[in-house]
């Protein structure tokens, strides 16, 4: 169960990200203060250098930016919070829902969204890195058979 506050709560930004390179999403970190990403094993002392791309490289739509978020006020009783930086829209959920099945490679001396290859997870053992900007980390091991 989820204790949340009955009050509305203000949290300062911390950019104290535990490794480089986590994101949420094609654009990376936007104004979202957590972020994934996933390894090949789980040896983590290089793990920013070993990401696996786990979303298409073409184009994405992203927010403009950039944006340098001082705080998130959190509205009470929820994951929802306004950014200091961001006036529209006001309020975005502060959680994310992701699933995978593989990983895409291309040739990174042309456009990434020339002839991109998907391939499914072979077998083995993976990592899940979640960060937050706070410095927090959390792993999580599988194993694809």
């Amino acid at each position: 169960m989820t204790n949340m506050l009955s009050t509305s709560n203000n949290v300062t930004s911390a950019a104290s990200w535990p490794l480089n390179g986590l994101s949420e999403n094609g654009c990376g970190t936007t104004f979202y203060p957590m972020g994934i990403e996933v390894i090949r094993g789980t040896n983590l002392s290089a793990a920013s250098s070993n990401y696996l791309d786990l979303l298409y490289p073409g184009p994405h739509s992203c927010p403009k930016g950039p944006y340098q978020v001082s705080w998130y006020q959190f509205k009470n009783g929820s994951q929802i919070a306004h950014v200091s930086s961001v006036s529209f829209p006001p309020y975005f959920l502060m959680n994310a829902t992701m699933s995978f099945g593989g990983y895409w490679t291309w040739d990174r001396t042309v456009d990434p969204s020339a002839n991109p290859v998907f391939h499914p997870f072979e077998p083995g053992v993976y990592t899940v890195v979640a960060g937050d900007e706070w410095g927090d980390v959390v792993l999580l091991h599988f194993t694809v058979a």
